[in-house]
Protein backbone atom coordinates (compact mmCIF):
# COMPACT_ATOMS: atom_id res chain seq x y z
CA UNK A 1 0.00 0.00 0.00
CA UNK A 2 2.81 2.36 0.90
CA UNK A 3 4.33 1.42 -2.46
CA UNK A 4 1.02 2.71 -4.46
CA UNK A 5 1.14 5.99 -2.59
CA UNK A 6 4.45 6.74 -2.85
CA UNK A 7 4.16 6.00 -6.54
CA UNK A 8 1.07 7.93 -7.02
CA UNK A 9 2.71 10.71 -5.26
CA UNK A 10 5.78 10.70 -7.86
CA UNK A 11 3.56 10.67 -10.99
CA UNK A 12 1.43 13.32 -9.55
CA UNK A 13 4.70 15.11 -9.26
CA UNK A 14 6.14 14.33 -12.84
CA UNK A 15 3.00 15.06 -14.98
CA UNK A 16 3.44 19.11 -14.97
CA UNK A 17 6.77 17.98 -16.68
CA UNK A 18 4.79 16.16 -19.40
CA UNK A 19 3.36 19.24 -20.20
CA UNK A 20 6.51 21.06 -20.76
CA UNK A 21 6.88 20.62 -24.68
CA UNK A 22 3.52 21.84 -25.45
CA UNK A 23 3.62 24.63 -23.35
CA UNK A 24 6.89 25.32 -25.26
CA UNK A 25 5.29 25.49 -28.36
CA UNK A 26 2.56 27.81 -27.03
CA UNK A 27 5.29 30.19 -25.82
CA UNK A 28 6.77 30.51 -29.46
CA UNK A 29 3.53 30.80 -30.99
CA UNK A 30 2.68 33.30 -28.49
CA UNK A 31 5.94 35.17 -29.04
CA UNK A 32 6.82 33.98 -32.69
CA UNK A 33 8.08 37.60 -33.89
CA UNK A 34 10.28 37.73 -30.52
CA UNK A 35 12.13 34.39 -30.78
CA UNK A 36 15.35 34.57 -32.70
CA UNK A 37 16.86 31.50 -33.71
CA UNK A 38 21.08 31.96 -32.81
CA UNK A 39 23.53 30.87 -34.78
CA UNK A 40 21.81 29.93 -37.74
CA UNK A 41 25.28 29.98 -39.81
CA UNK A 42 24.09 27.80 -42.32
CA UNK A 43 21.70 28.11 -45.12
CA UNK A 44 20.68 24.38 -44.45
CA UNK A 45 19.96 24.93 -40.52
CA UNK A 46 17.83 28.26 -41.84
CA UNK A 47 15.52 25.56 -43.86
CA UNK A 48 15.97 22.91 -41.18
CA UNK A 49 13.76 25.42 -38.73
CA UNK A 50 11.88 27.64 -40.93
CA UNK A 51 8.83 25.59 -40.08
CA UNK A 52 9.25 26.22 -36.27
CA UNK A 53 11.08 29.97 -36.22
CA UNK A 54 9.58 33.57 -38.09
CA UNK A 55 13.10 34.91 -37.74
CA UNK A 56 16.96 33.88 -37.46
CA UNK A 57 20.27 35.18 -36.44
CA UNK A 58 23.68 34.54 -37.77
CA UNK A 59 27.51 35.83 -37.39
CA UNK A 60 28.56 37.44 -40.52
CA UNK A 61 32.12 39.12 -41.54
CA UNK A 62 32.53 41.56 -44.03
CA UNK A 63 35.41 40.28 -46.89
CA UNK A 64 36.57 43.34 -48.27
CA UNK A 65 38.39 41.45 -50.77
CA UNK A 66 35.81 39.52 -51.96
CA UNK A 67 33.22 42.46 -51.64
CA UNK A 68 31.01 40.26 -49.60
CA UNK A 69 29.74 38.94 -46.63
CA UNK A 70 30.17 35.91 -45.12
CA UNK A 71 28.69 33.49 -42.78
CA UNK A 72 31.49 32.79 -39.80
CA UNK A 73 31.67 33.24 -36.23
CA UNK A 74 34.93 32.94 -36.14
CA UNK A 75 36.62 33.07 -39.67
CA UNK A 76 34.52 33.61 -43.27
CA UNK A 77 33.38 30.16 -44.91
CA UNK A 78 32.09 29.94 -48.43
CA UNK A 79 28.81 30.50 -47.64
CA UNK A 80 27.46 34.40 -48.52
CA UNK A 81 25.58 36.45 -46.77
CA UNK A 82 23.14 36.89 -49.99
CA UNK A 83 21.80 33.23 -49.54
CA UNK A 84 19.88 34.54 -46.29
CA UNK A 85 18.90 38.04 -48.41
CA UNK A 86 17.29 36.02 -51.31
CA UNK A 87 15.30 33.81 -48.73
CA UNK A 88 14.28 37.41 -46.97
CA UNK A 89 13.47 38.75 -50.41
CA UNK A 90 11.37 36.01 -50.92
CA UNK A 91 9.75 35.84 -47.68
CA UNK A 92 9.24 39.10 -46.36
CA UNK A 93 6.95 38.74 -43.47
CA UNK A 94 10.59 36.75 -42.15
CA UNK A 95 13.92 38.89 -40.26
CA UNK A 96 17.14 38.40 -40.07
CA UNK A 97 19.56 39.65 -37.25
CA UNK A 98 22.83 39.61 -38.76
CA UNK A 99 25.96 39.83 -36.17
CA UNK A 100 28.83 41.57 -38.11
CA UNK A 101 31.85 40.25 -36.11
CA UNK A 102 34.28 42.63 -38.04
CA UNK A 103 32.79 46.04 -38.73
CA UNK A 104 35.22 48.64 -37.81
CA UNK A 105 35.02 52.71 -38.19
CA UNK A 106 37.47 51.68 -41.81
CA UNK A 107 35.04 49.35 -43.26
CA UNK A 108 31.76 50.57 -41.80
CA UNK A 109 31.12 52.75 -45.67
CA UNK A 110 32.28 49.89 -47.71
CA UNK A 111 29.86 47.61 -45.78
CA UNK A 112 27.05 49.34 -45.33
CA UNK A 113 26.86 50.46 -49.29
CA UNK A 114 27.48 46.64 -49.98
CA UNK A 115 24.67 45.93 -47.87
CA UNK A 116 22.39 48.09 -49.44
CA UNK A 117 23.52 47.23 -52.86
CA UNK A 118 22.45 43.52 -52.01
CA UNK A 119 19.54 44.21 -50.74
CA UNK A 120 18.44 46.04 -53.68
CA UNK A 121 19.78 43.04 -55.68
CA UNK A 122 17.92 40.44 -53.80
CA UNK A 123 14.44 42.06 -53.48
CA UNK A 124 14.97 41.97 -49.29
CA UNK A 125 14.13 45.24 -47.64
CA UNK A 126 16.19 47.01 -44.65
CA UNK A 127 12.99 46.76 -42.36
CA UNK A 128 13.33 43.04 -42.32
CA UNK A 129 17.11 43.42 -40.61
CA UNK A 130 18.97 44.27 -37.71
CA UNK A 131 22.56 44.82 -37.74
CA UNK A 132 24.36 44.08 -34.93
CA UNK A 133 27.77 44.85 -33.88
CA UNK A 134 29.83 45.52 -30.60
CA UNK A 135 31.46 48.70 -32.91
CA UNK A 136 29.16 51.06 -31.97
CA UNK A 137 31.40 54.23 -33.88
CA UNK A 138 31.38 51.97 -36.86
CA UNK A 139 27.47 51.20 -36.60
CA UNK A 140 26.46 54.60 -36.59
CA UNK A 141 26.17 54.44 -40.35
CA UNK A 142 23.72 51.99 -40.25
CA UNK A 143 21.63 53.67 -38.14
CA UNK A 144 22.22 56.90 -40.23
CA UNK A 145 20.89 55.12 -42.66
CA UNK A 146 17.98 53.83 -41.95
CA UNK A 147 18.72 50.02 -40.99
CA UNK A 148 17.94 49.00 -37.48
CA UNK A 149 20.84 48.46 -34.87
CA UNK A 150 22.32 46.85 -32.28
CA UNK A 151 25.43 47.52 -30.37
CA UNK A 152 26.68 44.89 -27.29
CA UNK A 153 29.44 45.71 -24.98
CA UNK A 154 31.78 42.78 -24.14
CA UNK A 155 32.33 43.46 -20.46
CA UNK A 156 33.63 40.28 -18.07
CA UNK A 157 31.51 38.20 -16.17
CA UNK A 158 31.38 39.69 -12.42
CA UNK A 159 32.65 37.27 -10.80
CA UNK A 160 35.82 37.29 -13.22
CA UNK A 161 36.74 41.13 -11.99
CA UNK A 162 38.14 42.12 -8.76
CA UNK A 163 36.65 44.36 -6.59
CA UNK A 164 38.32 47.46 -8.12
CA UNK A 165 37.01 46.60 -11.53
CA UNK A 166 33.86 46.03 -10.68
CA UNK A 167 33.86 48.94 -8.61
CA UNK A 168 34.48 51.10 -11.91
CA UNK A 169 32.44 49.92 -14.03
Amino acid sequence: MKRRLVAAFLLVLCLPLLTIPLCNDQVVDHYIDKIWLHRTNTIEKLHEFEDEYKNFECDVLFVPELNDFRIGHDSPSSESLGLYLDYLGRNPERELWIDLKNLTEANCRRAESLLTAMLARTGADKEQLIVESRNWKALRLFTEQGYYTSCYLDIPRLDEMSDDERTQR
